[in-house]
């Protein structure tokens, strides 16, 4: 199995300080969102360049979501004061840009319900280097990450790495078991048609890598479709797709919707451009728009 952390072993770290105004390397000392070296020469950098202290919270607290969710796999921040920029170093020997401005580029806004939205709110981080370290830089990486697991009766294989795998077979399981007490919930499950997770793609008409690359994210068809499934598809029959009502639209049984999200999955059906077969594992993204900044 690959991987690119290391044991927790190695912590507590000790913290490398320079100057205020040098370059400076913190290692985290803690993986508490509020560890103090790393808070108080991140908010002093940011003010140095320039921006609104509601704005330097709002990044800060992002950066401590990141390393809060991803925290075996990071080692350290390495800030920069002129210019402003964050980057960081992973236990790969990965170095990777988190921002140079007042946002990052690793959320996006995800909405608690299904609705039609004109904005884009599905943003790719710029580097995917820092999934590469986590899920596999290459295939042959990937695919030795990857584990059989059980997904509504079907073997499919799924990353472990960061509990996506575990979490994967939570989600399933919860909602089997709601399923008997529920026969709307039943009945979805026995409509099922097809299933697929680990599939070395980009997504559709982009040089973007998919989810699907990683063996992070599940697609599941069904017998019987009622409403338009996914934009590119739909806009061969609806041009200006983007406004298509939500009665119009596949909706997933709220129910397991919500069971996904708390396993640390979004759905693609709650995107500007719509994927409603779609759930990715993307728990930074659940945790974040849970607490909005």
């Amino acid at each position: 199995m690959v991987s690119c952390s290391q044991s927790a072993e190695v912590l507590p770290f000790k913290s490398v300080v320079h100057t205020i105004d040098d370059t400076v390397v913190i290692p985290v000392i803690t993986f508490s969102p509020y560890s103090n070296f790393l808070k108080d020469h991140f908010y002093y950098f940011h003010k140095k360049a320039g921006y609104e202290y509601y704005k330097t919270i709002s990044l800060y607290n992002s950066l401590s979501l990141l390393i809060q969710t991803y925290r075996i796999y990071i080692k350290a921040v390495e800030l920069h004061s002129d210019p402003f920029e964050v980057y960081i170093l992973l236990y790969s020997g990965d170095r990777v840009f988190f921002s140079d401005s007042d946002r990052s580029s690793f959320f996006y806004t995800y909405p608690s319900t299904q609705g039609v939205y004109r904005h884009n709110s599905r943003i790719r981080p710029k580097s995917f280097v820092f999934y590469d370290c986590i899920y596999g830089k290459s295939r042959a990486e990937v695919e030795a990450n990857l584990k059989k697991i059980s997904i509504f009766n079907r073997r499919l294989n799924f990353n472990r790495q960061n509990n996506a795998a575990a979490n994967m077979e939570n989600a399933v399981n919860q909602i089997v078991e709601v399923a008997k007490q529920d026969k709307e919930i039943a009945g979805w499950i026995k409509s099922i048609r097809t299933a697929y997770t680990y599939t070395p793609r980009n997504i559709a008409e982009t040089e973007v890598k998919s989810m699907h690359s990683y063996g992070i994210a599940l697609d599941i068809r069904f017998y019987r479709e009622k409403g338009y499934v996914y934009w590119l598809w739909s806009s061969t029959f609806v041009p200006e797709w983007w406004d298509i009502p939500m009665e119009k639209r596949y909706r997933m049984p709220e129910k397991v919707v919500s069971i996904f999200e708390s396993n640390g999955f979004v759905w693609g059906g709650k995107w500007r451009k719509f994927d409603t077969m779609h759930f990715e594992y993307r728990p930074e993204i659940i945790l974040w728009n849970k607490v909005r900044f």
